[in-house]
């Protein structure tokens, strides 16, 4: 049996949006396996979704020539850990991830446990406004973010500013899932200086994947594109 999240893998982003959606604490933590618990603010959880475009993606040491592109739609819930050697570990617990490639499906779901599922991701920019669209019977996307429109903070939220919301929210570079005696940690390498993001207004959102949560969106926003190294799995036994 192979392993997963046992290779290191190189890429670029080329494009980048991500979601925050707060979630009740009750309805998101039955996601999440122990020893794994939710990050959590005044009672609530959340869901983070991104949607990227993912290009020159290989194996180290692979050159960047031989690497294959694709749209990636990642559904985490963020989550926290301690270690056997007493380390705190933040990151996310993937929940499901939807790709246009039939290959990047099937070596996705091989060798990683970030739950792939075969699907189309449109993208439409005219720099003003971003459309996404994922037809699918249990995942479907319909989404408009709007550059122009400042965003605002939402209703109930509870955080005293958008900005504290992004901050809070960033998610933490790793994955993080349980095995049967052993928690996996993907550590992503990239360069902090270049990660850069703007938030964005959205004027339309509608994730069917969300629909049997009471979800909000907290925040939406739009990251440069940068270079990532998603490294090889660091594995801690359970107590």
């Amino acid at each position: 049996m192979i392993p997963k999240n046992a290779i290191t893998i190189l890429g670029d982003i080329d494009q980048c949006w991500l979601f925050a959606y707060r979630v009740p604490l009750g309805q998101v933590a039955s996601l999440v396996p122990e020893p794994l618990q939710c990050v959590q603010r005044d009672g609530f959880g959340f869901i983070n979704i991104v949607v990227s475009r993912l290009s020159h993606m290989r194996p180290h040491p692979l050159p960047r020539v031989l690497g294959m592109s694709y749209c990636h739609v990642a559904y985490r819930v963020p989550v926290v850990c301690v270690a056997t050697n007493g380390e705190t570990i933040e990151g996310l617990y993937f929940l499901r991830s939807d790709a246009d490639s039939s290959l990047m499906v099937g070596a996705g779901n091989l060798l990683t446990d970030f739950r792939f599922h075969r699907s189309h991701v449109k993208v439409i920019d005219d720099g003003n406004c971003v459309d996404l669209s994922v037809p699918s019977n249990e995942a479907s996307i319909n989404i408009r973010m709007d550059r122009k429109k400042q965003p605002v903070l939402a209703s109930g939220s509870p955080f005293a500013s958008l900005d504290e919301a992004q901050a809070f929210l960033k998610y933490k570079p790793a994955g993080i899932s349980v095995g049967t005696k052993e928690v996996n940690v993907m550590r992503i390498t990239r360069d902090e200086s270049a990660w850069k993001s703007r938030l964005l207004h959205v004027a339309d959102g509608r994730f069917r994947f969300l629909r049997s949560f009471d979800a909000t969106l907290e925040v939406c926003y739009e990251v440069e594109p940068i270079r990532y190294r998603w490294n090889r799995a660091e594995r801690f036994n359970l107590s």
